[in-house]
């Protein structure tokens, strides 16, 4: 993907293009996830007894440099762990702290009960429209 960002425009100093991603691979047998970050948001990693991991960035994002050798990093896992990755779009209107600490007063409450409170706390935010951006998030639970 980085390769390609770099060919597609390779001769316009004026378009130079770049984004963000974050990408796992979850082995649900041995209970390990790889993670790669480059330049997205930090993902929420929070086990089941409340200790939260920040899934910083590993890596500068795609497209900023050619050649890059992409890192990733690596941890265990329980049942019950819980993740959430969201966009920008989410965090910014927000106090930087706020995903965090909505985790952890929910911690087991049901998936979908966060995610509506998440839902909630997003529809009643007044956002400049210009200064708007997207609003995604995926919340998993682990089994």
């Amino acid at each position: 993907m980085d390769n390609y960002l770099h060919t597609l425009f390779l001769n316009n100093e004026e378009g130079r293009h770049y984004c963000t991603a974050i990408y796992l691979e979850i082995n649900t047998e041995q209970k390990v996830i790889h993670y790669i970050n480059a330049g997205h948001p930090p993902g929420l990693w929070q086990e089941i007894d409340g200790i939260q991991l920040g899934l910083h960035s590993t890596n500068p994002p795609i497209g900023t440099f050619e050649g890059i050798i992409f890192k990733s990093k690596r941890f265990t896992y329980s049942r019950g762990d819980r993740l959430l990755l969201y966009t920008d779009g989410v965090t910014e209107p927000l106090d930087s702290t706020h995903l965090s600490i909505l985790m952890e007063n929910n911690r087991s409450a049901p998936l979908l009960n966060l995610k509506g409170k998440i839902a909630q706390t997003l529809d009643n935010l007044v956002i400049d429209n210009r200064k708007s951006d997207d609003q995604c998030f995926i919340l998993i639970d682990l089994k």
